[in-house]
């Protein structure tokens, strides 16, 4: 039977803290001076708020180009040289004597110099340096020895108004360096506005990329300050040997298909966004296959795909053809993969005509556990028919029912993380550890959650709470909307921006923290419960959810999580609110010692293999290939209907999670001396203490 725990986890007195606020997306109005080009078969579609154009589309990705001369390699920054840019057409030399080199190393856009005039810029005796422009752009990279830079971006506003009206991001080396950028909003117009960030360069090269939320990015002017002496590249690696086995095939169709040598293509799943146009009929021969089932789909207005993979190299097969177009130029995009530009400039009717199979190749490496592709758009939209991925390094390619890869070793030594519930006390946490002879690879916390501004404070990740040395992650247990929140609002994306804050706030302290969103969702004490009769809706919202925290936190793990044993809402089944294998990289269970306590064979026989206990949702996430993971576990001592001081039942938690020690993801005890549980070991239940520590002394 599923406990049920009081609703509200009471952390103690802290001192609280203002979360910051977020920036609510605007809609993003049309760029002066273009205008978006779609074909009468794409406008006619259904659009999405912010429509795929050459401006923005999801995080756009970082191309290898040149750099100015003035730059180059072999003038090698010291620490504290700064290297600066001007997107003016000719060099300008500031009021320090400094020069400011032109640059080309922006992958598209314009420098509208018509709003280049001699006009006043407030906030700075550098007018020239903020008179000129460069807007539209997707990134921009540079060559730089390998170190650590501090990077400010110089702008002003001379178009926009009113705030809102231009609102942009940056990323650096692909991970989040300013977000929602409001010029107007910050200081207004014609007035000078500038931002800093620090980033460290490994490959070489400075890539920034840039998205837009409201019209287009716009930068004056670039500062880079090298903060670190420069270190030089990793020698390449030496080439290993090779096997070739497909992994996955995939049609965009709702269904599956099956190609002219009989391989199933599976139904699409894992895109964000995006259109089925209607397929071509059978009637319409596509040249250069025999599979033309394959290519009759077309799938545009996509903005990502992702899905779970294990750690390898991979060969990704787009599958494409052109049926609208008559001529080269008229769609025009790119691919990135894995936060790098693959393909570009692809034009599949100048490559190969109209109703022609064409196929897009391109390698890359997967090192956390998934594969993301992602568009850029640069005329029209991009297309897609099938995915086939193919596994091409060293390591076989896994089985139908597939092993997890080996991970690396832990501060805690064992296979799996290990931490523990300290109650949200640094104190507590340190004590537990040292009695337990292991570090801990993870640390369960509970943000509060009686509304977003209480979900939004931080409290539970200061040095009142986890220790200060302390090296390992967090698995963080919250709803999935606060306690004055509901469904209806979440499942329409109305927390989208609320979830993107509460993610960037995670990962700038754990950026690869378990996320328990929505646990335990089948019991119904929770006020994010999940119904059967409202699913759909529950999915929705948790993806929704995923999605936002995933823009501001992408190496955040997702964990969906049930209570162990038949569900207590309206149906008995967790499995019909599992929201898709794209959204979710763990699948686990918290499972107490509760009725019946694990205090015979039969009884511990009965939690293992009944349905919906230890070994059924193990098995699901077998199915699903994803590592179960067990964020609460402990004995309860405080129900008459437990074990009590039980040891026997942290042997067989031990021994279940060594036997499938290459499924588990981790394992977190609830240690916890509040009377409706007293789980806590060490001050108290002798029995199992020592159970614990026999098991904490094994290699």
């Amino acid at each position: 039977m599923g406990h049920h725990r009081p609703p509200t986890r009471t952390p103690g007195p802290r001192g609280k803290q203002q979360a910051p606020e977020g920036t609510p997306q605007k809609s993003r109005p049309h760029t002066r001076q273009e205008s978006d080009s779609f074909s009468p078969l794409e406008s006619a579609l259904p659009m999405r708020p912010h429509h795929a154009t050459t401006r923005a589309l999801a995080a756009f990705t970082l191309l290898a180009l040149a750099a100015p001369t003035s730059i180059a390699l072999a003038a090698t920054p010291a620490p504290g040289n700064t290297i600066r840019i001007t997107t003016a057409l000719t060099p300008i030399t500031d009021t320090h004597g400094h020069t400011w080199s032109p640059t080309s190393g922006f992958d598209t856009g314009d420098k509208s110099t018509s709003y280049w005039g001699n006009y006043d810029i407030a906030g700075t005796t550098e007018d020239e340096l903020y008179r000129h422009e460069h807007v539209r752009m997707n990134s921009w990279t540079t060559p730089l020895p390998n170190g650590t830079y501090t990077i400010t971006l110089k702008m002003r506003e001379a178009w926009w108004d009113k705030p809102g009206q231009r609102v942009f991001s940056v990323t650096a080396e692909g991970n989040p360096a300013l977000d929602n950028i409001d010029i107007i909003k910050a200081v207004g117009k014609n007035h000078a506005y500038d931002r800093t960030f620090n980033t460290t360069i490994t490959d070489g090269h400075l890539n920034l990329g840039f998205t837009a939320t409201a019209d287009s990015a716009l930068i004056s002017a670039i500062d880079i300050t090298p903060t670190t002496p420069p270190s030089k590249p990793n020698p390449p690696a030496q080439p290993a040997p090779t096997t070739s086995t497909t992994v996955l095939r995939m049609t965009t169709y709702t269904k599956p298909i099956k190609d002219a040598a009989g391989n199933t293509y599976i139904a699409r799943r894992g895109f964000t966004g995006g259109d089925l146009v209607e397929p071509l009929p059978p009637t319409t021969d596509i040249k250069g296959t025999t599979s033309d089932t394959l290519y009759r789909p077309e799938l545009i207005r996509w903005k990502n795909w992702s899905h779970p993979l294990p750690n390898g190299t991979y060969t990704i097969t787009l599958h494409t053809r052109e049926a609208f177009w008559n001529k080269p130029g008229q769609r025009i995009f790119d691919i990135k993969a894995e936060g790098t530009t693959k393909l570009t400039n692809i034009d599949i009717y100048k490559a190969a005509g109209k109703n022609t199979a064409h196929d897009l190749r391109l390698t890359t490496t997967v090192t956390d556990g998934r594969l993301d592709i992602t568009p850029i758009n640069k005329t029209n939209l991009a297309l897609l028919s099938a995915i086939t991925i193919t596994r091409t390094d060293k390591k076989p390619a896994p089985p139908s029912n597939p092993k997890p890869p080996t991970t690396t070793q832990r501060p805690s030594g064992m296979p799996f993380d290990s931490g523990l519930f300290p109650m949200h006390r640094a104190d507590i946490a340190t004590q537990f550890i040292q009695h337990r002879g292991r570090a801990a690879d993870v640390i369960t916390v509970f943000p509060s959650r009686e509304n977003w501004a209480e979900m939004s404070n931080d409290w539970f990740m200061d040095n009142q709470r986890i220790p200060t040395r302390y090296t390992g992650t967090l698995d963080v247990g919250v709803p999935l909307w606060p306690d004055d929140g509901n469904l209806t609002t979440a499942s329409t994306g109305g927390y989208n921006t609320q979830w993107e804050n509460f993610g960037r706030m995670i990962a700038a302290k754990y950026p690869t923290a378990y996320i328990r969103l929505g646990w335990e969702m089948n019991l119904p004490g929770w006020k994010h419960a999940a119904y059967a009769h409202s699913a759909t809706q529950w999915k929705q919202a948790y993806r929704h959810a995923v999605t936002a925290l995933r823009k501001s936190g992408p190496r955040l793990r997702i964990a969906w999580v049930v209570n162990e044993g038949p569900g207590q809402t309206d149906t008995t089944d967790a499995r019909t609110f599992y929201p898709g294998d794209d959204c979710v990289d763990y699948i686990g269970m918290d499972a107490y010692d509760w009725d019946p306590g694990y205090t015979n064979d039969t009884n511990i026989a009965h939690h293992r293999d009944a349905p919906y206990g230890w070994n059924f949702w193990l098995n699901f996430a077998k199915t699903h290939n994803k590592k179960f993971v067990l964020p609460e576990w402990g004995i309860a001592p405080a129900n008459p209907n437990s074990g009590g001081d039980n040891p026997r039942y942290i042997a067989f938690v031990y021994d279940w999670l060594t036997r499938n020690a290459r499924w588990i993801g981790y394992e977190s005890y609830f240690h916890e001396n509040a009377p409706y549980i007293r789980s806590n070991l060490f001050t108290d239940n002798p029995h199992a203490t020592a159970e614990y520590l026999h098991r904490m002394k094994r290699p």
